[in-house]
């Protein structure tokens, strides 16, 4: 800082602030109340900093000094911790928050800031380390005023969001038999037919060599392709082939060594070896953990076969499924690769005999061999195993084509055991087959378990009408001692026993819990009622499996099957460009628009052509309209028109007003005219709107194609053109356009003499205007060419920052910004001067570099090398209007109709306020929340005043949709505003405990708002909303996976998949979502810190909810869907940061405040929070704790187990 007072604030050699500092002299302040109005509803902080976190802003612990915002965003309190950074990061963060926008907005530009430190000091006591000070905000005028500080004119622009990194597992849940034929993927499906070909060509060879017809041998589904291309390793039936091709020549002598070796290796053939792949893997482990109760000790034993272990190890980790407890594996010969980094043993079989005993599942193959071999195998599997735990076993069942071609050729047989003598023998050995999937090759993968048999049970039936067995359930499962609980559901398809007994199973006693659901709609339809003595249902006590449901003709259960493609990909009418990643710049989508949807009165549709990109790239983001010029056609008339839009960045179709466009003149063509708009109007702000530019005045021009744009504005006004050029290029470029120049007007500024001739010819007083669109440092070499009246422009860029400007050069008069962005302001004036300018001909197209939409990253390349002197124009449709085609992908997004009614149960909670917020910003036009309490928090009337100032209507209903004739008036009244055209559901009431202390009224509290809402909704809307488009459902993944405590939540959720399930088969609008647990506006978010990990997941943020919203609502047809995100994509957490989970857990914020020797018990925690802690145990040091145990632990117990190294 100099003398002067003038200041700069640079990072690297950038200027990112300037100002100037002084003393006040005899400043009076606004005087303002040292308290906030008590009778305003005032937004917490809590609040406030999770309205922030959820926009994507995180604020740190020391930084969060909002202490209070009253609804109306007029006054509140802030902080003050004898600390300035903080308390000003606060005022200046005030602003922000009180904006009208969705968005939150930050601070770029403030006219004055005057501090008078002693008044402020004076007001905090000096003994008071912390106290609330008031902030008052006049919004009419922009100033922010606390005690002592004055904020006045402050200009806000739109913060960038943080990417998303969450990336959550999306699954299909939908039920699976047990015994079921595998499809391959895409992509091996891909490989395969590619490999198929390979040993199509070698047997087509060797039968051309012997003359031998071949076509009996060949495998369908061949893709021709190289046959030179490398083959995965697994190709040892294609190197058969190829040995015994190259045999021909030598009379055949190593046609046995051919075989044996293929044999030996035979296991190892792609098409051998499908099943081993993650979706099997996937549904046989999920099959053994839900019949498992503790994690599991797995043993392979394997013969020339690819290892299980290991890419099951990886399933486990990827889905969030509970790590093996112990994994061994027992190989004949030595691996080259150490298994120890995975925490595999590597044992002989001799030692894994007489070592690995009891495993919970053991995993082996056979694919060739004699019966003794086969029996041999089965029995030493069965003895590994323990009672009740499970074996899966990989089987060759029959030769392929290809194998009976080698069969013929070599005239040796391949030594199979068929299925028949396999399922004997496993009958023998005390083993039961659970489940079965085959391939197209004749293998089968079998998943087998060691029978156990129970001395008792008993049966309880579980009604979805009444909740008259709640009882019966807790006394069997708690009171009386019995082996197994039988739950059997059989009325009706819509019955939520399956939440029930996945969250039941992870209960004390749960592994007792066995269920039967005829999934049907028309029970008597196929299956017999129940009764364990009819044969159809004799097998499943042998089978003792946890879940044994009926439907679509066969046993089952309900599975969760990876997404794997989530590109939401369709056939798309119009779309516009954007940028997927923040951080990414050239990762450009092309994303569905929604021009169609949202028409409006008094606006006109206009396909566009051409979309000048000057200066738009850094905001092409789907939540952010960018001003751009275009030219294009109006819909239905053809008509060629020009102008300037406020929407999505290169938009194929655009929605506006007809002022902001012109008629395109004859002698133009679309390309020429889309080049004027966006250069011309920015040009006209700078020197029409901003610096009043008059006739015969000096203009010294230091710019690209604004600049050619603002010469001709100049001329016209016969005012004196000098133009400051960067290159010899751009020199020689502007020389050949602006001819009518004199060249001597067009310099270096780094050139003394240019400079001189500028003096020279302004007679030393310098120029009146300068425009500016170039750096900081090329404006330096002009500081000495403005005169004392002189006004300087500053061209910003359309992501609202612009050259910041030094000081010593803004002694000049006036000081001004100009962005395109400013054209919204007074678009009809600006438009004025531009049919001006076309009238008397200053106006005229511009150069240009044109690229069509595959050359989006050349474009973004080319305009990222500087300022121009070309309009850079991306070309959309041709001049007949028609779009063109491109490479990339075009995105399906959700959009919502302006005209239609959306309802929102249980709307004012936290997840409903932010899915009304999501609604309202993709075109819904009326949204409706229903409450049976209404808006009774500051923030809900803080959320609800924020629509209205935006003109959105949304309503509050406390009409309760669980009694039906309130159902039934909710969908009468909403009908008399607009057609209701969706229904979503996120309604829920917290009753969550274990079911041995809850009661059947408390049962039925907990469902009602899932179950009998979702159901009279479900029922009246197939009558009264012929209109209906979406009807969504928010589940929970405890109704796939089971959550402790949670039976009744779990009962509920599944009632809400089950009935989206029968209106997918009806052809009606269906959607579950199992979501997992939600950060930020969740249950999970309430009780819990937002780092903490549950079964394997952390929590998923409100902005990726939504993202993966969309994707299912525009890209999915599966009506029951799972979204999660697995520690295993999150963890960034260390051990130490259990201690301050646990510590929350247990109501403090530093666990070293508890008593060390107190036990969990004597402090009162309830069986929940245990459940909790059991978890985070088991996350960070891989011990599993029982009830019991952990209440007999103290505090200084656990903090002991995180001193210890766990490994």
């Amino acid at each position: 800082m100099d003398i002067s007072g003038h200041f700069e604030i640079t990072e690297g050699k950038s200027v990112v602030a300037i100002g100037e500092v002084r003393l006040l002299e005899n400043s009076v302040f606004n005087e303002i109340s040292l308290q906030i109005n008590e009778d305003s509803k005032a937004l917490a902080s809590k609040s406030i900093y999770d309205e922030l976190r959820i926009v994507g802003f995180e604020v740190g612990p020391a930084f969060q000094g909002l202490s209070k915002v009253d609804v109306e965003g007029t006054s509140g309190l802030v902080l003050w911790q004898d600390k300035w950074i903080p308390f000003l990061e606060s005022l200046l963060l005030f602003f922000g928050v009180t904006t009208k926008d969705n968005e939150i907005c930050l601070m770029s530009e403030v006219a004055s800031l005057k501090i008078d430190p002693h008044l402020l000091r004076r007001a905090a006591s000096e003994n008071v380390s912390s106290i609330a000070l008031p902030v008052n905000y006049k919004k009419h005028i922009r100033k922010c005023c606390s005690i002592g500080i004055e904020l006045s004119n402050a200009h806000l622009d739109h913060v960038v969001h943080q990417e998303i990194t969450d990336e959550p597992v999306l699954e299909q849940y939908k039920f699976v038999p047990y015994e079921i034929s595998y499809t391959p993927s895409e992509q091996l499906n891909s490989e395969l037919s590619c490999y198929l070909f390979a040993c199509n060509e070698l047997m087509r060879n060797i039968g051309n060599e012997l003359d031998l017809d071949v076509e009996q041998f060949l495998f369908p589904n061949e893709t021709k392709t190289d046959f030179g291309r490398t083959f995965p390793e697994n190709n040892s039936l294609l190197t058969a082939l190829k040995a015994t091709y190259d045999d021909l020549s030598s009379n055949g002598r190593s046609k046995h060594n051919i075989l044996s070796t293929y044999m030996s290796d035979i296991g190892k053939d792609l098409l051998n070896n499908i099943l081993v792949n993650e979706d099997t893997l996937n549904m046989f482990l999920e099959i053994v953990l839900e019949n498992s109760s503790e994690k599991l000790s797995v043993v392979e034993l394997n013969h020339d076969f690819p290892i299980i272990i290991t890419p099951a190890s990886h399933v486990m980790a990827k889905y969030a499924l509970p790590r093996f407890r112990r994994s061994t594996l027992l190989a004949e010969k030595p691996l080259l690769e150490s298994l120890e980094d995975h925490g595999i043993r590597e044992l002989t079989p001799t030692q894994g005999l007489h070592e690995c005993h009891n495993a919970d599942l053991v995993i082996g193959s056979f694919m060739s061999g004699t019966q003794t071999e086969l029996v041999n195998l089965c029995r030493t599997l069965s003895s590994l195993v323990k009672m009740g735990g499970f074996v899966l076993l990989f089987y060759k069942n029959g030769v392929n084509q290809a194998e009976k071609f080698l069969n013929v050729i070599l005239q040796q047989e391949i030594p199979l055991q068929f299925k028949l003598t396999l399922e004997e023998t496993i009958q023998e050995k005390n083993l039961e087959i659970v489940s079965r999937i085959s391939d197209p090759f004749s293998g089968i993968a079998y998943l087998l378990r060691k029978k156990v048999v129970p001395t008792s049970h008993v049966i309880v039936e579980v009604s979805g009408e009444s909740y008259n067995w709640v009882e019966q359930v807790r006394t069997e499962l708690y009171e009386n001692e019995c082996e197994r609980v039988w739950l059997v559901a059989q009325d009706g398809s819509t019955n939520g026993i399956v939440g029930l007994v996945n969250c039941l199973r992870k209960e004390p006693g749960g592994d007792q819990i066995r269920c039967i659901f005829l999934c049907e709609v028309e029970r008597a339809s196929s299956a017999p009622l129940f009764d364990f003595s009819h044969p159809f249902y004799q097998h499943l006590v042998a089978k003792d499996l946890m879940m044994n449901i009926w439907k679509d003709g066969s046993w089952g259960s309900f599975r969760n099957i990876l997404i794997k493609n989530k590109k939401q990909i369709g056939d798309i009418e119009n779309s516009y460009l954007n940028v997927q990643k923040t951080s990414d710049s050239f990762s450009f989508q092309y994303l569905e628009s929604n021009v169609k949807p949202a028409l409006q009165k008094n606006k006109i549709l206009v396909h566009t052509c051409y979309a000048s990109l000057n200066g738009c790239f850094s905001r092409i983001e789907e939540r952010d309209a960018s001003v751009f010029g275009f030219s294009g056609l109006q819909e239905v008339t053809g008509r060629r028109v020009f102008g300037v839009a406020h929407a999505m960045a290169a938009s194929t179709a655009i929605l506006l007003d007809p002022t902001a466009c012109l008629d395109v003149l004859d002698r133009w063509s679309l390309e020429e005219a889309a080049s004027i708009p966006a250069a011309y109007i920015t040009a006209y702000i700078a020197l029409v709107e901003r610096v009043r530019l008059c006739t015969g005045e000096a203009v010294l021009v230091q710019g690209g194609v604004i600049g050619l744009a603002a010469v001709r504005i100049a001329l016209t006004r016969k005012c004196q053109v000098f133009i400051a050029v960067r290159s010899k290029e751009e020199e020689k470029l502007l020389k050949q356009i602006c001819s009518f120049i004199p060249e001597k007007n067009i310099g270096y500024l780094q050139s003394s003499l240019f400079k001189l001739h500028i003096l020279k010819s302004t007679d030393w007083a310098g120029v009146d205007v300068i425009l500016n669109e170039f750096s900081s440092d090329q404006i330096m070499l002009s500081q000495r060419l403005i005169n004392e009246r002189g006004r300087f422009v500053n061209i910003g860029r359309s992501d609202g920052t612009q050259t910041m400007v030094p000081w010593n050069l803004l002694k000049c008069a006036e000081y001004h910004t100009a962005c395109l962005d400013e054209f919204v302001d007074d678009p009809e004036a600006v438009m004025a001067l531009l049919r001006e300018g076309i009238s008397s001909g200053e106006v005229q197209p511009l150069p240009r570099a044109v690229f069509d939409r595959n050359e989006t990253e050349e474009a973004f390349r080319f305009s990222t090398e500087g300022i121009h002197m070309k309009e850079i124009l991306l070309k959309l449709r041709d001049e007949m209007g028609q779009v063109l085609h491109t490479k990339q992908p075009l995105l399906n997004r959700t959009y919502f109709r302006n005209e239609g009614m959306y309802i929102i149960v249980g709307g004012l909670g936290g997840l409903g306020l932010e899915l009304a917020r999501w609604l309202l910003g993709r075109g819904a036009g009326h949204v409706i929340l229903t409450s049976r309490t209404g808006p009774t928090t500051p923030y809900r009337h803080w959320c609800l005043r924020r629509w209205k100032e935006q003109g959105a209507d949304v309503r509050v209903s406390t009409l309760n949709v669980t009694n039906r004739k309130q159902a039934e008036q909710l969908l009468n009244d909403v009908a008399l505003t607009a057609p209701v055209a969706g229904i979503f559901n996120v309604g829920m009431v917290q009753k969550g405990d274990f079911m041995n202390i809850m009661s059947e009224e408390e049962f039925a509290e907990s469902c009602a708002p899932k179950v009998m809402g979702t159901r009279h909704l479900d029922e009246l809307s197939r009558v009264m909303c012929s209109q209906l488009e979406h009807f969504v459902c928010f589940s929970s993944i405890a109704s796939c996976r089971g959550i402790a405590g949670s039976s009744s939540y779990g009962f509920a959720n599944a009632v809400m998949d089950r009935i989206c399930e029968q209106r997918s088969i009806e052809g009606l609008p269906a959607l579950s979502v199992q979501w997992g647990y939600i950060g930020q506006a969740g249950i999970a978010h309430r009780y819990m810190s937002d780092d903490v990990v549950i079964d394997g997941m952390a929590l998923q943020t409100v902005r990726s909810c939504m993202k993966t919203l969309d994707y299912f609502l525009s890209s999915h047809d599966c009506p029951v869907v799972t979204s999660y995100v697995t520690s295993i994509q999150m963890r960034m957490s260390v051990r130490e940061n259990a201690l301050t989970q646990i510590a929350k857990i247990l109501g403090t914020e530093d666990i070293s405040m508890l008593n060390a020797n107190r036990t969990l018990s004597e402090m009162g925690v309830d069986s929940l929070l245990k459940v909790e802690l059991m978890h985070v145990i088991e996350y960070y040091c891989d011990i599993s704790l029982t009830a019991p145990q952990l209440e007999r632990m103290k505090v200084g117990d656990i903090k002991a187990l995180f001193e210890t190294d766990p490994s």
